[in-house]
């Protein structure tokens, strides 16, 4: 831990990650002074470093604001070079120094991160697996107050299995590193260095032309060079990727192999993909910064378009090489049939070969070989080949057996040698235009990308793509018939004149066909006609049958055929449906019976059966897990629905409206004027005009004997509505209603009032009413406090007292404000608001600071340094018989007074001194852009927040700006209604929703045994 005041230069900082480098001795203090940072300023307690994308409740993590604090701490015994500075000389914001200064933020807080995870690692193997606790001296002094829950957590379930899981996945890890804290930046100068001196030697180091990734990621796992031979070699003589990398390494450098970015030569010797987040031979930088875009001769794109082009290529020369294939099989068949066939013995001498037709010359003899043309079977042919300038289409799309229309367009000729975008046509593929698509296929994926990468339909409208030439119909076209295929015999020549039938040779064969018999002689047709087809033939004749006649043009716009110029046999499909049996109502009477005495007979019969009872069903450990989540998980329908406060300020504002409402209806239109006898007052008192003198003497005696002046005694009557002579007992104060007074076991409320009390309020008094039933009833109940509400652990004593007077809207106790602080503690961490924090009213109070200063003093301690990094600290502080708010604002070192009555600051002088004296200190010890002295604020009450005369309602108005800093902090349209009409309602509506919502608080968390604050009813010790 660096001294306060103490600081270092940084004179080199790398450009792409923000790692200082040089000098390397204040290199060092920089990393290290950032463990030295979180441990002091981020409690053990504290779960994860970063958020998570899912929520859990009871989740903690370091907020934004936190590491904000922690790397201006970190910056405050550092400077870094000229081009890093925040502002220039004149105070000016630099802009172009903001990226610089944002990459050296990320790299301290990426060691940070570390450095925390690894501290409380260490702590959990020291001592927590151990059953031992720290001394708490040295760096574990600040560990003391944390200690309890941290154990806590990491004995919990969650916990274990976390660590489970990490573990598990560590033993995955194949290949880990030796370089130590130091990492690649700090031995890679020494591995440079290694090879110079091999290479000044005169010896070939072996690792000479290897990609620098692969070599550092080597060397950093092990790997060094012979200093005699300069060979790879590994201190573990059967480390794999030695040799791999030798031979991926040896492969690139001779042409077989062409790397492509992250696909390198360390990818393929590992075997497995490089991850995102990282890159291995690097280190922990981002895949923009280890796979540079100057090191990619492609963009990402431009490699896509690369690899599609590269795919087309080899599915072109397989295509094509299959083809040759074939034909080649074909030809060596052929010539070893020739081959094996024998001359007769009598032609042995003889120069001309035997014709197979007496009547047929022999051609000469002659020494040549004959010549086999060998053609590859032409490509089928779509209607689009025949397009000779741009036509309206219809664009299909393959689904199942059948093709479906999903845009319209335009096709292009297809001519020999078209380019499309400077690249070869794929074979089967024409170029065509979208002009409009089928609503719901917009995001259809088409088979070639766009140059640009777009594989979607709908954004490619307007532009050339390519599309499959079979799924391209025109519309009205009919389905084109085939071309016959080729017959079986080869091409034979044709007979006389006569019409002698056509013999031939059968591809060569030596045996001629057997003969058929020669038709009948055709009339003579005119020259280019085409014969008519032919007669049928036997059933081992090749001709094909005659052509189907054109099918009907079809309306829907999807075919069943996918190939729809490829005709389909016809088949009379054969019933297929049974004879259904016969329906109830068409049977006899006799068949009736008969049915229903089998049913019968059937139902006895499977009675008897024996069956074996269900195997009773076996859940995995994860099952019971996953079914029990459902009981501490709410129901969707209980989160959406609104919580007691506001479903009762509804109410409220629904009632205060049909109150005016009625109001306004019953006031008549026009001025009524009482007549004669109708007036309210009948006769007038004696107008009596004394003039202001001096108090009268008895006045000013009765007050100095209660030991207070006139002007007091006048003030106190004014807010307690009496006069002044009553105030001071000279006459009889104005009797009002009797008030219902609390008994022990008796009624919370008076019984009429039970049915107007809204729900959460009438489910705690039919607690109440079962409680004290209870033999061993107590005057009072227990809310339990742990470490993560108030940084210890004790228990909040409720007395049914104080339950009667919330329920009677009385003045409430430090108890019910205690209670009330720990449900708005609960409310914040479910939702997520991290920048408040809370002073229990309960520990810090006006009696306890009268009595025990000094114990103020520490809590006032403990509460600031535990929730130095919240914006604001909320503290409610009871003096006398009042309450006020006091708003703690750590940034602007500034304290907030909300006070209903507006009362004397005086009246409430030592909490304001005890407040300066621990704030001194805080400052004093920590680091930050704190004021030496609190500023204290008045934020004057407005109209609607002033607390009525003669009440005691402070406890109330407390609550309510409590709830303003927390579940209204947002400025939204319903939170400034809400409080606007806060102001119109009368005291009993207006604090009705806080009684609601206190007493659904205490049935849920503190009276039922599934409560977070429940105790069990025993005697417990207060300390």
């Amino acid at each position: 831990m660096l001294k306060q005041g103490e600081t270092f230069t940084i004179e080199v900082v790398c450009a792409a990650t923000g790692r200082p480098l040089e000098p390397q001795k204040n290199s060092t203090k920089f990393i290290n002074q950032c463990g030295a940072v979180v441990r002091d300023n981020v409690p053990i307690t504290v779960q994860e470093w970063n958020q998570p994308k899912k929520a859990r409740v009871g989740f903690s993590f370091v907020e934004k604001r936190t590491k904000k604090d922690c790397f201006k701490k970190l910056m405050e015994h550092f400077v870094l070079p000229p081009e890093y500075n925040k502002f220039d000389e004149e105070g000016n914001k630099i802009e172009e120094n903001k990226e610089r200064r944002r990459l050296v933020k990320h790299f301290a807080l990426g060691k940070m991160a570390d450095a925390f995870r690894k501290f409380k690692q260490n702590l959990a193997r020291d001592y927590v697996n151990k059953n031992k606790t720290p001394d708490f001296k040295g760096q574990y002094e600040k560990l003391k107050d944390d200690w309890t829950e941290f154990v806590r957590q990491k004995k919990s379930e969650h916990f274990i299995e976390i660590s489970k899981k990490n573990k598990e996945n560590a033993a995955k890890k194949e290949y880990n590193h030796i370089m130590g804290p130091g990492g690649y930046s700090y031995w890679e100068p020494r591995w440079e260095k290694m090879e110079n001196e091999l290479r000044a030697r005169g010896i070939r180091p072996g690792t000479e032309g290897w990609d620098p990734r692969a070599k550092s990621w080597w060397y950093g796992h092990g790997g060094t060079l012979h200093p005699e031979t300069g060979e790879c070699v590994h201190e573990n003589k059967t480390f794999k990727p030695t040799q791999a990398l030798i031979d991926a390494m040896t492969a690139a450098q001779e042409g077989k192999i062409k790397f492509n970015r992250e696909n390198d030569a360390l990818t393929k010797a590992l075997g497995n993909p490089e991850h995102g987040g990282r890159v291995r031979g690097k280190g922990h930088i981002p895949w923009k910064i280890g796979f540079s875009q100057d090191d990619d001769p492609y963009g990402y794109r431009s490699r896509k378009r690369k690899a599609d082009r590269d795919a087309n290529v080899v599915a072109r020369l397989v295509s094509e090489f299959d083809v040759m294939k074939k034909t080649l099989d074909t030809l060596v068949q052929e010539r070893s049939a020739a081959a094996t066939h024998e001359d007769h013995p009598a032609d042995l001498g003889s120069q001309q070969r035997r014709s197979s037709v007496a009547s047929t010359e022999v051609p000469p003899a002659s020494d040549v070989e004959p010549t086999i043309n060998i053609t590859a079977p032409e490509p089928p042919r779509y209607p689009v080949d025949d397009v000779k300038e741009m036509k309206e289409c219809h664009l299909h799309y393959p689904i199942g057996n059948m093709s479906m229309k999903v845009a319209i367009g335009s096709a292009l000729p297809c001519l020999p040698g078209a380019l499309h975008h400077n690249n070869p046509i794929p074979d089967g593929y024409a170029r065509v235009t979208v002009e409009d698509i089928v609503s719901g296929f917009e995001d259809l994926e088409i088979d070639i990308a766009t140059p640009e990468g777009e594989r979607r339909l709908g954004g490619v409208k307007r532009q050339f793509i390519l599309w499959k030439k079979k799924l391209i119909k025109f519309p009205g076209e009919s389905p084109r018939p085939t071309s016959p295929p080729p017959s079986g015999g080869g091409g034979g020549g044709g007979g006389g004149g006569g019409g002698g039938g056509g013999g031939g040779g059968g591809g060569g064969s030596p045996t001629p066909p057997s003969r058929q018999p020669t038709p009948p002689p055709s009339p003579q047709r005119p020259a280019g006609d085409q014969p008519p087809p032919p007669s049928p033939r036997p059933s081992g004749d090749q001709t094909p049958p005659p052509n189907p006649p054109p099918a009907k043009k079809q309306k829907q716009s999807w075919t069943i055929n996918p190939d729809p110029y490829v005709p389909m046999p016809t088949k009379v499909p054969e019933p297929s449906l049974k004879p259904l049996p016969t329906r109830p109502w068409e049977r006899s009477a006799e068949e009736t019976a008969a049915a229903a005495a089998a049913d019968y007979e059937e139902w006895k019969a499977d009675c008897k059966k024996k069956r074996e009872p269900e195997p009773k069903p076996v859940f995995s450990d994860e099952q019971k897990k996953w079914a029990k989540s459902f009981l501490s998980t709410p129901s969707q329908a209980a989160k959406n629905l609104p919580d007691d406060y506001a479903r009762e300020f509804r109410t409220q504002a629904l009632m205060f409206k049909e109150k005016k409402e009625k109001e306004l209806a019953s006031k008549k239109s026009g001025k009524q004027i009482a007549q004669l006898g109708e007036q309210s007052k009948q006769s007038i008192a004696p107008l009596i005009v004394e003039a202001a003198g001096p108090d009268a003497p008895d006045i000013i005696a009765a007050a100095e004997a209660q030991g207070l002046t006139v002007t007091s005694a006048r003030e106190q009557a004014a807010n307690l509505g009496m006069t002044l002579r009553a105030v001071l007992g000279l006459e009889e104060a104005p009797m009002s209603e009797p008030v219902i007074t609390y008994v022990l076991n008796g009624p919370l409320v008076e019984p009429a009032q039970e049915e107007d009390l809204p729900q959460q309020m009438k489910n705690l008094l039919n607690w109440y009413k079962g409680y004290i039933k209870n033999k061993n009833a107590k005057e009072y109940i227990y809310a339990e406090v742990r470490h993560e509400h108030h940084f210890k652990h004790y228990y909040v004593t409720i007395h049914m007292s104080e339950l009667f007077q919330l329920f009677n809207l009385r003045e409430l106790d430090k108890s019910i404000i205690s209670c009330y602080v720990l449900m708005k503690i609960e409310e914040c961490r479910v939702k997520n608001i991290h920048d408040v924090g809370f002073i229990d009213p309960h520990i810090v109070n006006g009696y306890v600071l009268e009595k025990h200063p000094a114990d103020v003093e520490e809590d006032l301690w403990r509460f600031l340094t535990k929730q130095e990094l919240k914006s604001d600290i909320l503290f409610p502080y009871h003096f006398g018989f009042h309450w006020i708010l006091l708003v703690i604002q750590f940034h602007d070192s500034r304290v907030l007074i909300h006070d209903s009555l507006n009362m004397d600051p005086k009246l409430w002088a030592n909490i304001r001194k005890m407040m300066q004296k621990v704030w001194r200190r805080f400052v004093n010890e920590k680091v930050g852009e704190f004021k030496k002295e609190l500023q204290f604020k008045r934020s004057v009450a407005g109209t609607g927040d002033i607390q009525p005369p003669g009440t005691n309602l402070c406890g109330y108005y407390v609550c309510e700006m409590i709830r303003r800093y927390t579940s209204e902090r947002v400025p939204t349209d319903n939170n400034v209604k809400r409080n606007n009409l806060r102001k119109m309602l009368s005291p009993e509506a207006r604090f009705r929703p806080l009684q609601e919502e206190l007493a659904g608080w205490f049935r849920r968390e503190v009276v039922d045994p599934k409560g977070e604050h429940y105790v069990e009813d025993v005697e417990l010790h207060m300390h």
